[in-house]
């Protein structure tokens, strides 16, 4: 099939004198057709066996991969046993050291309390003392001033 005459008056146009090389070429290559058409096969079947090769190629190296990344994940899943191990352990030893200080602080506060209510007492006492001496004072203050009345503010001695 020859290259259509708009087409190639068009080219004529657009180009001017070197468009009859250009249709010189579209005319061979129209020519050739077959040829091309055969050699495109031939290009595609060796493209989709290298790329059908390629394929098998990367399927092995993905297994090769998954393989490999599956011992590594039971290494890792071995490496967090132990760490758990480990930490249960630890929490272990804290829980026991916690308990410690606990018993130690208990031991300390009920010490304190008893100093405090030591100390309480020993004020309870003083209070009930100097509330004792108020009383007499109260008393004796207040037998004399029944007899004469309550004395004035700048007689208080």
């Amino acid at each position: 099939m020859a290259v259509p005459a708009n087409v190639s008056f068009a080219l004529h146009r657009i180009v001017g004198a070197d468009a009859g090389d250009l249709l010189d070429w579209m005319n061979s290559v129209e020519a050739n057709r077959s040829e091309l058409s055969e050699l495109v096969t031939v290009y595609s079947s060796e493209a989709r066996m290298h790329t059908d090769l390629r394929s098998a190629e990367l399927r092995r190296e993905m297994a090769e991969l998954r393989s490999e990344l599956k011992v590594e994940m039971a290494e890792l899943k071995g490496e967090m046993g132990k760490l758990k191990g480990e930490m249960g352990k630890l929490r272990a030893e804290l829980n026991e050291e916690m308990a410690d200080l606990r018993g130690e602080l208990k031991g300390e506060i009920a010490e304190l309390r008893g100093d405090m209510r030591a100390g309480f007492a020993a004020i309870d006492t003083r209070f009930a003392k100097q509330d004792a001496a108020f009383g007499q004072l109260m008393q004796t203050r207040s037998a004399g001033w029944s007899a004469c009345g309550p004395p004035a503010p700048w007689r208080l001695s």
